[in-house]
């Protein structure tokens, strides 16, 4: 059995769930979401996105994240620029990808930073640079995030090290501003 709720007008869009033992979580996950609360628009996005006790639909994901993600959840970024960067539910959009990224490693999200240098490491989306590959890998990392350590270690032989130093120099200033504003 499936139903639309009716108070997702405010929204101008419609929302189908299936009913089961936990609508009732999801009508409260739903109206949470619809007054603003960050944590549940991204999981209403996620919920989409995977299709777990709801309708899998690409477009109402991508819309509870872009919710969350403008308002500054950073895990609805990240996920935002994934969706964009794999292109495997919509076009691969690699500019989409570096903006989200952007979004979610601005507010410190450390998967954000690697995946954001990564895309600088393989000139996606924007203009090749080890530098800024190396400095946002460099700001995850110090935040303990395991697969930018990795990755540092992993491309040291290739970066020349005038570029390291330039990176750790810039990942030790976006650091300090707790990465308001970076010039990465």
């Amino acid at each position: 059995m499936n139903r639309c709720s009716t108070s997702i007008i405010v929204m101008l869009m419609p929302l189908c769930v299936y009913v089961s033992a936990t609508d009732d979580s999801i009508n409260e996950l739903l109206k949470k979401a619809l007054q603003g609360d960050l944590n549940s628009q991204y999981t209403l996005g996620y919920l989409h996105h995977s299709g777990d006790n709801v309708q899998k639909d690409i477009n109402l994901a991508i819309n509870w994240y872009q919710k969350a993600a403008l308002a500054g959840h950073q895990k609805a970024a990240h996920a935002l620029g994934t969706i964009y960067d794999f292109g495997r539910e919509v076009q691969e959009d690699n500019p989409k990808a570096v903006k989200w990224y952007r979004a979610g490693a601005a507010h410190g999200d450390p998967a954000a930073q690697t995946s954001l240098g990564k895309m600088y490491y393989n000139g996606e989306g924007l203009v090749q640079s080890d530098t800024k590959a190396f400095a946002w890998w460099s700001v995850a990392s110090a935040q303990g995030f395991k697969p930018a350590k990795e990755l540092i270690r992993d491309t040291r032989v290739v970066i020349r090290q005038r570029y390291i130093d330039e990176a750790t120099k810039a990942a030790t200033a976006c650091r300090l501003v707790n990465y308001k504003n970076c010039t990465l």
